[in-house]
């Protein structure tokens, strides 16, 4: 009995508390439309108190909001990222310039969503795709944000730690809801189902990649001073985002955490030894848990079970592909798609865990050379800002660092999951690109200062 439950159990959207404001359609849901006039009504009344050049600062704001309530809040962030995008919007009409046409991305971004425009009208199910284009419209952020940090004399590299603070501050917040989520749900546990179960099905896949994000840019940020945390609040910050990494028990982002904090290391982040050494106490300590080990010693089984991963890859992915050759369409996955062609297969599971081999049969190989390309340009724009900031030794660097790391983490995530197509994780990609290309424009610049400040 306790193993049909398991079996066929999807996870009530009203347990979950890894994302607050979830539930109906993300842009027109009742908490967006009201949080975005309000963020509205507030750049505008920036704009009376200061002149023009409140447009610039009210859409700095609110992308500091957005990246403060991405960890936790898709709707909130939402709202704070439409208004950052109106905001922008109309400061470069008022303008009359701006420097998205200067943007490294701006090729490879069209280029993917012009290929997913044309899938969602030309594939399986328009009714499907075509709803969900609307989360194109969060790749502007990564021409948005580089953009504002320069104008009115802005201090961009000042503007990329204040975004990096604010994610991490959210993160924090994440975390603690989800403890907070795990103590209630707990006492609630269905009758026939074990316990260990139940608390594995809380867990998001989206969540934890923030707290590996948020990590990251902590840990690289102890070049510059920790982004401007005490010690001690740097060291809980730390401490909490680990814990929330770990307590939602997905083991992908556990492996791709390892691998990215390799990557920080191989950049030559400054750490003193007993950051090193608090560090290790508390992935140590973490790793004890004994859900840890055992989702580690499940993991074999899991990834060649029947409806894992290696079916999906191996048998799904080649029929699905010969079925459609130029792709089924934008997001046009579904459960039946996949639940005929491996079995068993759990009823939420509408993808391949695989970014590439998702796109490769969404959008076909058009659709699949285009993400590889915006790929390519992502890591190969990040390392080159890393390696220009490391020559002049400024501020920057340590940023620059992180957020190479947190890119590469997320990339090595989706190896094993489909982390390009929830809304959540898109903005946190245009997120980390906007924030690269403004400390590129910063030491463009000359926006540096000859330190990198204290070590911790």
């Amino acid at each position: 009995m306790q193993e049909t439950l398991e079996a066929s159990f999807v996870p009530d959207p009203l347990f979950l508390a890894d994302d607050l404001g979830r539930g109906a359609h993300p842009v027109f849901s009742p908490a967006v439309r009201p949080a975005t006039m309000a963020g509205m009504r507030w750049g505008i009344m920036a704009v009376d108190a200061r002149g023009g050049e409140g447009l610039a600062q009210a859409a700095r704001g609110a992308l500091t909001a957005m990246a403060f309530s991405l960890p936790f809040s898709i709707a909130l962030a939402q709202a704070a990222a439409g208004t950052a995008l109106a905001l922008w919007l109309a400061d470069s009409i008022r303008r009359g310039s701006t420097s998205a046409a200067r943007s490294p991305f701006l090729l490879p971004v069209a280029l993917f969503s012009v290929v997913a425009v044309v899938s969602a009208f030309e594939g399986f199910l328009p009714s499907v795709s075509v709803p969900k284009l609307h989360r194109l419209l969060w790749y502007l952020l990564a021409f948005a944000i580089p953009d504002l940090a320069g104008r009115a004399g802005g201090d961009r590299i000042g503007f990329v730690r204040r975004l990096a603070l604010a994610f991490v501050v959210g993160g924090c917040v994440a975390a603690l809801l989800h403890i907070v989520h795990l103590a209630g749900t707990l006492t609630r546990i269905p009758a026939g189902m074990s316990p260990q179960f139940w608390l594995y099905a809380q867990g998001s896949m989206r969540s934890p990649q923030f707290h590996m994000t948020a990590a990251l840019l902590l840990l690289a940020g102890a070049g510059e001073g920790w982004l401007g945390l005490r010690p001690a609040a740097a060291a809980a910050a730390l401490a909490l985002n680990a814990g929330g990494l770990v307590v939602h028990f997905k083991r992908g982002v556990w492996g791709a955490a390892a691998g990215a904090a390799a990557l920080l290391g191989l950049t030559g982040a400054r750490l003193r030894w007993r950051t090193v050494v608090f560090g290790l106490a508390v992935a140590s300590l973490l790793a004890c848990l004994p859900q840890v080990r055992q989702r580690v010693i499940d993991a074999p089984r899991d990834f060649f079970s029947g409806g894992g991963r290696w079916q999906l890859w191996t048998q799904a992915t080649p029929k699905l592909m010969k079925l459609a050759p130029w792709g089924l369409g934008y997001g046009a996955m579904q459960n039946a798609d996949l639940r005929h062609l491996v079995c068993p297969l759990e009823p939420k599971i509408s993808h391949l865990h695989n970014n590439a081999l998702q796109i490769l049969v969404e959008l076909g190989w058009p659709g699949l050379a285009a993400w590889a390309a915006w790929m390519t340009v992502l890591l190969a724009v990040t390392a080159r800002t890393l390696r220009r900031l490391r020559r002049a030794r400024g501020h920057g660097l340590a940023l620059a660092r992180g957020l190479l790391a947190a890119i590469g983490g997320l990339l090595l995530n989706g190896l094993v999951e489909y982390n390009f197509g929830a809304g959540a994780i898109l903005m946190l990609f245009a997120l980390l690109m906007g924030m690269v290309v403004a400390l590129r424009d910063a030491a463009d610049a000359g926006d540096v200062v000859q330190t990198e400040g204290p070590t911790t």
